[in-house]
């Protein structure tokens, strides 16, 4: 969802809800949007492959590519500051005066920012947050890609990104500074034990749901554009099929939002009929 904020308060009043969100590093981001997204983006094909050197290659011709996009594609903002246009803003408007004015309202907007590199560090800050049970924090690294090119961005390659993506390095650069500082707040030796206790806890998780080397049933299927990449993904043991949290820890993203949509509606035609149903 590209975020809009009218209308998100409209059924979900900021007074009486938290607003979450993630961002992760740009270098490590933008490289695996291009892989994933090449075969949907007209832009992203100038260059023959996904790999580091045509990604390297690719962004030397980028300026040129957008300052011609009288033909884009629909898709075409993919390719450029895809975060900040996710919070609702130009990707194209890089003056320090609009990103500033942006990181601002983001900050009026959010009661917390994640970081996806850190993503046990932030289960743990939003389980604070939320109140929540350390049972309700058990997740399953789903959708990531395998057999992806090893090793962090090489420096030089992760400079250019951040160059021709300004504005998503401004707002990782800003809400990851205050991340660290909630995790100060939180203290340190306490963030550790608990991210140690959540790992554990995940792991335990998967052995109680996942069975290894089975095919994908419909449920757990991932969206794979251009059927190009090798995703992670799990297939439920026969003890776990019934077990909810496994079956929605493991479900794909597209099937998981329809059982959500469906979930729902049903809800409000229960509303709408005027039947009491169970939240």
């Amino acid at each position: 969802m590209r975020f809009d904020s009218i209308e998100v308060e409209k059924i979900m009043p900021k007074h009486k809800a938290k607003y979450v969100t993630i961002l992760r590093e740009p270098g490590r981001l933008f490289e695996s949007i291009f892989d994933y997204y090449y075969e949907q983006v007209p832009f992203f094909q100038k260059v023959p492959t996904t790999t580091r050197g045509d990604i390297n290659e690719w962004l030397d011709m980028a300026p040129t590519l957008y300052a011609k996009r009288a033909n884009k594609n629909k898709l075409w903002f993919i390719g450029k500051n895809m975060e900040f246009f996710d919070f609702g803003f130009n990707p194209l408007n890089e003056t320090d005066e609009y990103i500033g004015a942006a990181i601002k309202k983001i900050e009026s907007q959010f009661d917390l920012v994640l970081i996806s590199d850190y993503f046990l560090e932030s289960a743990v800050l939003f389980k604070d947050l939320m109140n929540w049970e350390w049972k309700d924090m058990r997740t399953l690294k789903l959708n990531s890609r395998i057999k992806v090119n090893d090793g962090p961005v090489p420096e030089q390659l992760r400079k250019k990104i951040r160059k021709w993506n300004k504005a998503d390095a401004a707002l990782f650069d800003h809400f990851n500074a205050t991340f660290w500082r909630k995790i100060q707040d939180y203290n340190l030796e306490k963030m550790r034990v608990d991210t140690v206790a959540l790992k554990r806890l995940n792991e335990e998780f998967e052995k109680e749901c996942v069975t290894a080397n089975a095919t994908l049933d419909d449920d757990n299927l991932l969206y794979n554009p251009g059927q190009h990449l090798t995703l992670k993904g799990y297939s439920l043991n026969k003890d776990s099929k019934k077990h909810w949290e496994c079956s929605r820890a493991t479900m794909g993203t597209l099937q998981y939002s329809k059982k959500l949509r469906d979930e729902y509606n049903e809800k409000w035609r229960q509303i709408e009929d005027g039947n009491e149903f169970e939240t």
